[in-house]
């Protein structure tokens, strides 16, 4: 699964709200039970392991936004329901280990806080612990006690609620792993533009962002690229909208084939495109802006089966040379932008001292195609 910068910012929140909660869950729990259970060994040891947990993973929750933490906390959190349930075990109830009203409700809540992740694979695991360990708390009792010893006179069903509950909690589990797989299939909807496939310009934000905070914590440069279609309006107003659209996915093709995976790629708005180069310094990113410009120039456009080209303008400033922020040097690549259009479109304009473009390729035949 790619790792959606977003995503994993939103699912580091969602377990520090779940460290919160479990914090305090364990903490009124124990308090509550503690005249109860807190007298056996095996019941104190437990709790004390618990509460430790608890506040392990309340810590970490705040200090890393890794996804093992995740993954760890899920599995633990079922286990340690699961060594509850065995407490009763231990102590000589074992009706109480499968036919327990509360704490066999934690699991319910560890599942549903497993959705909170926003990643439908944790809710699986969640729910697959959670039921084979309910399982061989069950399959143990059966196979060492009679429990119809153990069942009050008024409870003759007590057999049909234990497999009840179980098939319950399987359909509960379900239903959280389909919730968080379609949250995940509306993020990835969101993110990218329906027309060219592209990320959309929030998610390309929210990233930038990060590569900048990067950027200047390993002191390495970033060089930003604004890609304009040439006389786009010009192109709409003879073709029509449609022949428009295909031009723009066209124009996303040709960028998505030129770029790395470490590059970042999104359809800004309209016409116009920005890519990042992260770790990439001046001349070396002209010469990538090169490359998307003779590859856009060069691909034909099939329309009604006549081909037409189309160009783009291309204006690049790098970081920390043309600004410490996004801001400051979006403004100077979009200045260098107008630069190009006004040099004739059809190039790239760069930072001063960066190897300058070569010139563009002869224009084609007014009949061949519209100026574009």
């Amino acid at each position: 699964m790619t790792k959606d910068p977003a995503l994993v910012r939103a699912r580091a929140s969602g377990e520090r709200v779940v460290a919160v909660v479990r914090m305090i869950f364990i903490a009124a729990f124990v308090t509550a039970t503690g005249p109860y259970s807190l007298d056996h060994p095996f019941n104190l040891a437990v709790s004390v392991a618990a509460i430790l947990y608890a506040a392990l993973l309340l810590y970490l929750a705040w200090q890393t936004e890794t996804g093992w933490l995740s993954w760890v906390s899920c599995a633990t959190d079922v286990t340690l329901i699961s060594a509850a349930l065995c407490t009763f075990i231990v102590i000589g109830q074992p009706l109480l280990a499968v036919h327990n009203r509360v704490v066999f409700d934690m699991y319910f809540f560890a599942i549903a806080a497993a959705g909170l992740r926003y990643d439908w694979r944790l809710c699986l695991l969640t729910l697959l612990l959670a039921f084979g360990e309910f399982l061989a708390i069950l399959g143990y009792v059966m196979t060492h006690w009679d429990l119809s010893t153990y069942v009050p006179k008024p409870d003759h069903f007590y057999g049909v609620n234990i497999v009840t509950r179980a098939l319950v909690l399987l359909a509960h589990g379900g239903t959280i792993v389909a919730i968080a797989s379609w949250a995940l299939h509306l993020r990835l909807l969101i993110s990218r533009d329906p027309l060219t496939g592209l990320a959309q310009r929030r998610p390309f934000l929210e990233r930038i962002q990060d590569e900048f905070s990067r950027a200047r914590g390993g002191q390495a440069p970033l060089t930003l690229a604004i890609i304009d279609l040439d006389e786009f309006k010009k192109f709409n107003d003879s073709f029509g909208h449609v022949a428009g659209d295909e031009a723009l996915r066209n124009v996303g093709a040709c960028l998505a084939a030129c770029v790395r995976g470490s590059d970042l790629l999104t359809r800004y708005g309209g016409e116009e495109f920005l890519v990042a180069f992260p770790g990439i310094n001046a001349d070396h990113a002209i010469r990538r802006a090169e490359e998307i410009r003779t590859r856009v120039a060069t691909t034909p456009l099939l329309l009604n089966g006549v081909a037409r080209r189309l160009t783009v303008s291309i204006g690049l400033a790098s970081y920390p040379s043309d600004g410490r922020s996004f801001d400051q040097v979006f403004e100077e690549a979009d200045r260098r932008l107008y630069e190009a259009k006004l040099q004739g479109r059809n190039r790239c304009v760069g930072p001063d001292g960066a190897r300058p473009a070569p010139a563009p390729p002869p224009t084609r035949p007014p009949e061949a195609s519209p100026p574009s």
